[in-house]
């Protein structure tokens, strides 16, 4: 049985371009190592790596609704926490992958000079929702919509174990 993985930690240094107009096929473990969180939890951000992290929460917008995402300060300690700022109506709404209600938001985080240690439940960020002036149409749902922690559609699947 595989492990449940935690976050993706970019590796430090990768011989191999990535062909951005080629098929799916660069293989995850060249450029990425995973992690998981220990017996408590928690998951060690180390000095000047890159990871990718989702949120624990899961997120469900209505038609008319919008959010914007900040982290909730964009230096907590020795790390530095980003998201893409908006998510769009009708995210979390087409879910195909499991039952569950609402998906995650994904973030990405960069280590600095110390070792930090993110606990279960920690705030990454803070979301203020916004009523839209006309309410969207159901058409035309990004991939976002199902998303979980996975590496873009250039990388190949990430194995199992």
């Amino acid at each position: 049985m595989g492990k449940k993985v935690s976050a993706f930690r970019a590796k430090r240094s990768c011989e191999q371009a990535i062909n951005l107009w080629g098929k799916k096929s660069v293989k995850p473990a060249d450029f990425w190592d995973f992690d998981v969180s220990d017996k408590k939890n928690r998951l060690s951000i180390t000095p000047t790596n890159f990871y990718i992290l989702r949120s624990k929460e899961r997120i469900f917008l209505p038609q008319g609704v919008c959010v914007y995402c900040r982290a909730i300060d964009e230096t907590i300690g020795e790390m530095r926490i980003h998201y893409a700022g908006f998510v769009h109506p009708f995210f979390g709404f087409k879910k195909e992958r499991d039952a569950e209600k609402g998906t995650p938001l994904i973030f990405e985080v960069r280590g600095h000079d110390v070792s930090v240690v993110l606990n279960d439940n920690e705030t990454l960020a803070k979301l203020t929702f916004y009523r839209m002036s006309e309410d969207c149409e159901q058409e035309g749902l990004s991939d976002y919509c199902d998303q979980i922690l996975k590496l873009s559609k250039f990388f190949e699947d990430f194995p199992e174990n």
